[in-house]
């Protein structure tokens, strides 16, 4: 549209110029003429706008994140602070609900005892993270804690009253590493403090030199036991991270394989990227996230990770679908039913079949193939078809039909659920793109036009069919989130070249927090 702003604009200067030209024949220098160089240098102005916002528009058009990895989780800044946030309402629950303590220090002969101290107040200190793959830097500014307690003084007098103790802008300095192991660990030594002031309020006042005793014990008090107290909270933290998002393999390939295993890509006050871990020989594949994602994560799955994982699938053993379990099947294959109806004892005849016998089972000839394009989707099945029945003579099962179907899906409107335990669902709709039949081998019967009958039952009831596999092809996906974490999907599965995209809005229950446990 500013093309054609800027195209227009141009030619109305020209027009304007030529009128003025023609209305004034004294004019020997065109370009002199005042309203024709005024002319002009707005066109300059409006030329070197548009070529800013045009650079600045190709530079907004393309600029999805990269990721080198088949499997990437992106949190958004809003999900950060809302995880901040759940953080520091656990901690400041904790934190009102310790036990009050008590100690005792003393000034010259003046012996000072302090009880019941108690934290009533807490505002939550802001928090800033920068990560790396091998390190998180973590750091605290502002935030303040109010202490309530009593004092109990003696010097030749005995003295009592209430005790206020206001602490503010708390800074912690800490970075957490990765060990020998491989997995992040906070230790006390990588941790470094520092507090704004601690003001002390004494009901009744009592000389300044002893209010700077106590402040001096709650610093000293604060400065031992605050970075042990961190590292263990970030330490469990971690902890819990490891089991907040599973993706088993279908095919362990060694007793420390059984999952998928992530690592941090980037963490910063902005986002916090988690990648499967690609190992040396696997994909080579880039994933793209969005600059500004709308919702709280991100998920972008390459066509290869879902590919690899049906391969896998797939050597495990074999997938099987029973179809016979639907209810509209399961009638079908009724060996007798009424003339109006549809099943296959009006097209067969089956004397030998014993009545609700059948079943209709389809094996996966090779791994399930998915690829992704721009705002599609499409699903290759190769099935082998068995319909078997129990003998009346035998008492066996007996195949009776045998074939082979490629079948080409296209894939619509994939939604995943969240269920309370932490586990997820799918389900999606299907349109058939392409089937066809081979391969068909019949027993107990000869039927010469099987396969035009298979085909025009196929046409007739493509409806059904495609209702009945948007129904009841669908159920868990392989992954597990704790249960404290609530995801829910945001809008529709995005398809692109290559990849899938789905993006989630998430809740968190106070109980994934481990208790933050600080007894100064």
């Amino acid at each position: 549209m500013r093309v054609l702003t800027y195209v227009l604009t141009s030619l109305l200067v020209v027009v304007t110029s030529f009128n003025i030209l023609s209305n004034d024949n004294s004019i020997d220098n065109p370009t002199t003429h005042p309203r024709i160089k005024k002319l002009w240098n707005e066109l300059q102005n409006f030329q070197s706008e548009f070529e800013t916002e045009y650079e600045e528009d190709d530079l907004v058009e393309d600029t999805d994140k990269k990721i080198q990895s088949d499997l990437a989780f992106e949190i958004s800044p809003h999900a950060i602070n809302y995880f901040w946030h759940q953080m520091m309402a656990s901690i400041r629950h904790d934190a009102l609900r310790q036990s009050t303590i008590s100690f005792q220090t003393s000034y010259l002969e003046f012996d000072v005892r302090v009880d019941a101290i108690q934290i009533v107040h807490f505002l939550p200190p802001t928090i800033h993270m920068r990560s790396t793959k091998d390190q998180i830097k973590i750091r605290t500014e502002g935030g303040q804690a109010k202490l309530l307690g009593l004092y109990y003084g003696k010097y030749r007098t005995i003295r009592e009253g209430q005790l206020e103790a206001i602490i503010e802008d708390l800074h912690i300095n800490l970075d957490i590493n990765r060990n020998e192991e491989g997995k992040m660990m906070a230790i006390d030594r990588d941790c470094s403090h520092s507090i704004g002031s601690v003001d002390i309020t004494l009901r009744p006042i009592l000389p300044a030199q002893i209010a700077d005793t106590i402040r001096d014990e709650i610093i000293e008090r604060v400065a031992r036991r605050i970075c042990p107290a961190v590292t263990s909270f970030a330490n469990r933290i971690f902890k819990t991270a490891q089991t907040s998002l599973i993706l088993p393999r279908p095919l362990p390939t060694s007793t420390d394989s059984t999952h998928y295993k992530f690592s941090h890509t980037e963490a910063n006050d902005q986002s916090v990227i988690i990648s499967h871990e690609i190992q040396e020989g696997d994909s080579n594949d880039v994933v793209r996230l969005p600059n500004k994602p709308s919702t709280m994560t991100t998920i972008a799955v390459s066509e290869n990770f879902i590919n690899n994982y049906f391969d896998e699938l797939n050597k495990k053993g074999d997938t099987v679908f029973n179809f016979h379990h639907i209810e509209q099947i399961k009638k079908m294959l009724q060996t007798h039913c009424q003339e109006k109806e549809v099943c296959i004892g009006n097209v067969l005849e089956l004397p030998k079949a014993i009545e609700g016998t059948g079943r209709l089972d389809a094996r996966c000839i090779q791994s399930p193939k998915i690829t992704f394009s721009e705002d599609k989707a499409h699903l290759k099945l190769d099935l082998h078809f068995e319909l078997t029945y129990e003998q009346a003579d035998t008492e066996s099962r007996q195949v009776y039909l045998s074939f082979h179907t490629p079948l080409n899906l296209r894939v619509r409107n994939l939604e995943l659920t969240a269920l309370p335990e932490g586990k997820y669902q799918w389900k999606a709709d299907y349109t058939i793109e392409d089937i066809s039949f081979g391969k068909i081998r019949q027993k107990e019967f000869r039927v010469s036009n099987i396969q035009t009958i298979l085909e025009e039952f196929t046409a007739e009831h493509i409806d059904a069919i495609e209702s009945l596999l948007s129904t009841y092809m669908g159920g868990n996906l392989p992954i597990f989130t704790n249960h404290n974490i609530h995801m829910k999907q945001h809008g529709k599965t995005r398809f692109t070249d290559g990849q899938m995209t789905v993006q989630a809005d998430f809740k968190i229950n106070r109980a994934l927090f481990p208790v933050f446990d600080f007894l100064f």
